[in-house]
């Protein structure tokens, strides 16, 4: 079951790339893909983890998030807050395995690129701030 759905999570971060790739024009654009319920939009803070990062804590699966800019327009901070705003628009306070790519149209001209951002948008059961809270 774990290994159809991290088959599952792969085949749709392909198909976010892929369909990403072919509408985007330079600015920003972000998209989800609904995996889980959806919460009532948060306005709260969102915890990124990176692919590869250790996570313990229990947390829901929302949706496969993605955010895009070229780099003369945005760049990694601004791609990674496209990705909390996408992830706060499904009710998230989280999005794992987060994933930033550096692409390249020109090898020659840095300027002629851009960011790509994904992962899958979580909502944690115990939030960090609540945690810190109760060991008070």
């Amino acid at each position: 079951m774990m290994f159809v759905r991290i088959l599952l999570r792969a085949v749709l971060l392909a198909t976010l790339a892929l369909v990403g790739g072919c509408f985007f024009t330079g600015a920003k654009h972000s998209q989800g893909v609904l995996i889980g319920t959806a919460r009532a939009p948060s306005q709260g803070a969102v915890r990124l983890v990176m692919h590869g990062d250790e996570l313990s804590e229990p947390y829901e699966e929302i949706a496969i998030v993605q955010a895009k800019s070229s780099f003369n327009v945005d760049g990694r901070p601004a791609i990674l807050a496209a990705l909390e705003s996408e992830a706060r628009a499904v009710g998230a306070n989280g999005v794992i395995e987060v994933r930033v790519n550096d692409n390249y149209a020109d090898p020659n001209d840095p300027e002629q690129g851009w960011f790509l951002a994904s992962g899958v948008a979580v909502y944690f059961e115990t939030s960090t701030s609540e945690s810190a809270a109760e060991g008070e």
